[in-house]
């Protein structure tokens, strides 16, 4: 179920992002790599906010889950980047192509960095005795 939830977030802040970066550069008129960060930015954090409380429904400490969030975030487009020139370069694959794998693979990494570090239960283990 987790990973349906990911991935309907992942969708929902895609469209905010997207809908930030039309709106930075038509009503705004700012350019578009200002508009693009703003928007990257924007979807960030509603992917943030929405897969702590929602997707991993994650108690602890917010600030400290937020930097583990924005920190897998950066590690995964570092991964993308890094799948879609080597899939481009390496085996001249087509570029639209090329970045669908990208996005699998952020996909992926993003929902592992997310399950297993920045939202990661903090439950203590079992020792199977009795109290």
């Amino acid at each position: 179920m987790q990973l349906i939830r990911f991935i309907l977030v992942g969708v929902l802040n895609t469209a905010v992002g997207f809908s930030f970066i039309i709106g930075a550069m038509q009503l705004l008129h700012l350019d578009y790599r200002l508009a693009n960060a703003l928007g990257y930015a924007a979807g960030c954090i509603v992917g943030f906010l929405l897969n702590r409380t929602w997707t991993f429904q994650f108690s602890g400490a917010w600030w400290s889950s937020a930097a583990r969030w924005f920190a897998v975030v950066a590690v995964c487009y570092l991964l993308n980047l890094a799948t879609v020139i080597f899939i481009r370069e390496v085996f001249l694959v087509d570029t639209i192509l090329a970045q669908a794998c990208g996005v699998l693979v952020y996909t992926a990494a993003s929902f592992v960095g997310g399950k297993f570090f920045a939202f990661r239960s903090h439950r203590p283990i079992a020792t199977g005795q009795a109290s």
